[in-house]
């Protein structure tokens, strides 16, 4: 049976890393996830269905067209794939309702839950809205997620997964230019990628005691990350696993796994790399080269904002 009593969260943004750290503890025999490479309950909403986020934030005319696009594309993966209707299972109340079955389900089977979750997808969107547009967000509520009170009361150390905006920032852009087609100013490049939102959760969080990882770590030092964080909730080492079996059929995933899951897709393990210190001079010159001296420029002003919160969380990190 599971000593641990409650789940164990992981609230990260896009290209953080947050893939690998999943694939570490994939495999765990003391844990259970959703199915799939993604362990998430809310996700899926903020992507697909009548609440994605894309229909709440202020994007460009090429990103609605895309947007049309994508939605149409998923809705009907959901259908052929698990024969579900998105426009009627996706609502934040039947999200709420599974999210506390699949937890106390996997409790009464002995096993801890383990989730990663997307923390833009996981804050509320209103307040999503609010701390993006203002900056931050005058009067939280108790319970500013999707998680259900019952469940959001036993949080204890959860990990907030953070990486240096200079690397986030392109990276993202990079990716989403395949499907959802956003300019560099549209509002979900600052949902989806801004450090503030890490930054609100921790300190909204701060009694339940939240462990700062950074990205590089996960890829630097992951068996060293991998056994301090074990040891924080309570796991047994032996059961993390660093090499795994190549998924060598992209095109049955989920519409948007291509973009953001093609290098672990086709990965068979961690391959440990050196961080370096980021010359962010140096980086937007390469953004002028690749995505022209525009897009580089709105690069550069939101690694400029957002070095503040990165450079807060940073120095509360978990030292590996």
């Amino acid at each position: 049976m599971a000593s641990r009593k409650s789940p164990i969260f992981i609230f990260d943004n896009p290209r953080t890393g947050s893939q690998l750290l999943n694939q570490d503890f994939a495999k765990h025999p003391q844990l259970e996830g959703t199915p799939g490479m993604i362990s998430s309950w809310v996700w899926p909403l903020s992507v697909c269905g009548n609440e994605r986020l894309a229909t709440k934030l202020q994007i460009s005319s090429e990103a609605v067209e895309a947007d049309k696009v994508l939605e149409a594309e998923m809705v009907g993966w959901y259908k052929e794939k698990v024969d579900v209707d998105v426009n009627t299972m996706f609502t934040f109340e039947n999200v709420r309702m599974g999210f506390e079955y699949n937890v106390n389900r996997v409790f009464g089977e002995g096993k801890i839950p383990f989730s990663r979750e997307h923390r833009t997808s996981l804050l509320r969107q209103e307040l999503l809205l609010e701390l993006v547009r203002t900056g931050r967000i005058a009067q939280p509520p108790s319970n500013p997620t999707y998680i259900p009170d019952a469940i959001f009361a036993t949080i204890r150390n959860p990990v907030i997964l953070i990486r240096h905006p200079a690397k986030v920032i392109p990276s993202y852009y990079r990716s989403q230019r395949m499907k959802q087609k956003y300019a560099i100013s549209d509002e979900p490049m600052q949902a989806w990628t801004l450090q503030k939102i890490g930054r609100f959760l921790y300190d909204h969080l701060a009694s339940t005691d939240p462990v700062i990882v950074d990205g590089d770590d996960v890829m630097s030092k992951p068996r060293e990350l991998s056994k301090k964080l074990c040891q924080i909730w309570g796991l047994e080492f032996s059961g993390c696993q660093f090499e795994w079996e190549e998924e060598n059929d992209l095109s049955k995933s989920f519409p948007l796994s291509e973009p953001y899951m093609r290098t672990i897709f086709y990965s068979t393990g961690i391959q440990e790399k050196e961080t370096r210190e980021l010359n962010v001079d140096a980086e937007q010159v390469k953004w002028e080269r690749e995505f022209g001296e525009g897009v580089a420029a709105g690069m550069r002003k939101m690694v400029d904002e957002d070095m503040e919160c990165y450079e807060y969380l940073r120095g509360k990190k978990l030292q590996v």
